[in-house]
């Protein structure tokens, strides 16, 4: 909340603190609020505007990041298949999922996930310039977030092969990558 000086002379409309003989105090602490990051300053957001983003582009770039995240994704599980039918014969995994529609509902998230890293990256390239350096942060630092910490756990705990959760991690955490990469791919500034 900001402190604002006031202008009456009455004692009661000055703000907490400060009293009427100290004039010194309000005219500093106004300084000091102007100059403040954290106060609003309401002459530049009544006169800046909302960033245009080409939505066509980011859908369409979140689109081909998924279509890209899912080919990732369905390449690690073909390599981690042995392993998880090891894991079904000793008894450690299912041998039915409990969501009979795993798979479809596994992809929908990928694409989900592939469209808000588009909106990132089209977001993030106001402020940390377009181009793949940019969308390859932006995919590294989700990336990082979806896969490290809860496969991290599960390689701890699990009384898995940790090639599983390593596999999980880098599907999740290169998947991002791609996404983020093909999206700025796709991405062009509105007209």
């Amino acid at each position: 909340m900001a402190i604002v000086a006031s202008t009456s002379k009455r004692r009661n409309h000055r703000p907490l603190g400060l009293q009427q003989s100290k004039p010194h105090l309000v005219r500093d602490s106004t300084a000091l609020i102007r100059r403040s990051t954290l106060v609003q300053n309401l002459s530049q957001s009544q006169t800046g505007g909302a960033m245009k983003l080409n939505k066509t582009r980011v859908w369409l770039g979140g689109i081909a990041g998924g279509v890209v995240w899912t080919a990732w994704s369905f390449f690690v599980g073909l390599r981690q298949a042995p392993l998880y039918e090891a894991m079904q014969k000793q008894g450690l995994f299912l041998k039915e999922p409990r969501y009979p529609l795993f798979t479809p509902i596994w992809i929908f998230l990928i694409f989900v996930m592939s469209i808000l890293i588009a909106h990132l990256y089209a977001w993030a390239r106001a402020t940390a310039g377009p181009g793949p350096k940019t969308a390859l942060k932006i995919g590294m630092i989700v990336g990082f977030c979806a896969g490290v910490p809860g496969n991290f756990a599960q390689a701890t705990w699990s009384p898995i092969p940790t090639m599983l959760p390593l596999g999980w991690m880098l599907d999740l955490w290169v998947g991002s990558i791609l996404a983020a990469v093909v999206a700025g791919f796709v991405y062009k500034d509105a007209a």
